[in-house]
């Protein structure tokens, strides 16, 4: 299992900062095989809308988790926000309100799990054969 972990501060660049740090860090790893390319695509995804959560709910930083094991590629963010994230109903005008439905839509599954810092909120992606 190799895993990899970025600190950022909670800021509006977060989001975008997570997305290229996610990016190069699977290409990394994962090389460029055929189905590796839509994987990072997604990851990538799904490590934005965590991180994007957290600073709307106003964490002061946040922890970028990247694990790949022999099956699965997990990405997650450790947060001090308070409370858990929720999926919901956005309406067709909402700016917001979509990203828990999208990360369920992409990955194999997603959780949260109580930390030491606060929560860790992940996705888990599987793996090209």
């Amino acid at each position: 299992m190799t895993v990899a972990l970025h600190d950022l501060p909670c800021e509006a660049q977060a989001p975008q900062l997570a997305r290229r740090w996610t990016a190069q860090s699977l290409r990394a790893r994962l090389g460029d095989g055929p189905s590796v390319p839509e994987l990072i695509d997604d990851a990538v995804l799904c490590m934005s809308e965590l991180v994007t959560n957290a600073v709307h709910a106003g964490c002061s930083n946040v922890t970028l988790e990247l694990r790949v094991e022999d099956d699965a590629v997990r990405v997650a963010v450790v947060d001090d926000a308070p409370g858990r994230p929720t999926r919901r109903a956005a309406a067709p005008g909402d700016r917001n309100g979509r990203g828990l439905r999208l990360i369920e839509a992409v990955s194999r599954r997603w959780g949260v799990d109580a930390v030491a810092m606060g929560k860790s909120v992940w996705a888990e992606f599987a793996l090209p054969a």
